[in-house]
């Protein structure tokens, strides 16, 4: 994935429990969301610096490890669970 690999880095504002930054590249950009928790967690769009709009269009890249559901605007992290979110350019 180019934005892992040569993408420029945000952070996203800080949560007590959730770590989450975008990678960003010329053809790409990604959204890596943590869960540090043992609890489940639920972040909203505006938590990730996003609307609900760009998070609803967004998809989520499949793993068998993630733990990372999107739905209504908002993103759902199994504990200790991670994901990675790809959105159009």
């Amino acid at each position: 994935m180019p934005a892992l690999q040569i993408g420029a880095m945000r952070l996203c504002p800080e949560h007590r429990d959730c770590f989450a930054f975008f990678r960003q590249s010329d053809t790409q950009t990604l959204l890596c969301i943590f869960n540090l928790s043992p609890e489940v967690k639920r972040l909203h769009a505006s938590e990730l610096c996003l609307s609900e709009d760009e998070l609803n269009q967004a998809r989520v890249i499949e793993s068998p490890l993630s733990g990372l559901k999107c739905a209504a605007g908002s993103v759902r992290l199994a504990a200790w669970g991670c994901g990675v979110i790809g959105f159009s350019l």
